[in-house]
């Protein structure tokens, strides 16, 4: 870094050699597992066809599992509903009775 600084104010007429760090083992492994799980969504994102094709799966993929989280609420809460819908019906018939006299 310092470096760097000394060539961009003037004080050194080289510029600084790039930056290199070094991996260990671990997370030489780690990169190399990022790469492999995250390389078809990188490389997709790099070709706009294949981009259009990534977006509409992965849309595709969350619609479908917001449809499966209503259908599983739908499923959890249907004795509620019902009871919510009778009183509503309820207090819609005693709302429409009061008013015709």
């Amino acid at each position: 870094m310092v470096q760097a600084l000394l060539h961009i104010v003037g004080l050194r007429s080289e510029p600084p050699h790039p930056l290199q760090t070094v991996l260990n083992e671990k997370e030489q492994a780690a990169l190399e597992q990022f790469k492999k799980t995250h390389d078809t969504k990188f490389s997709a994102k790099a070709d706009r066809a294949k981009l259009d094709g990534w977006h509409s799966s992965r849309f595709g993929r969350l619609v479908d599992a917001r449809a499966k989280r209503i259908q599983q609420w739908n499923k959890l809460h249907r004795p509620e509903k019902g009871r919510a819908r009778q009183e509503i019906e309820r207090l819609f018939s005693s709302l429409t009775m009061k008013l015709t006299f």
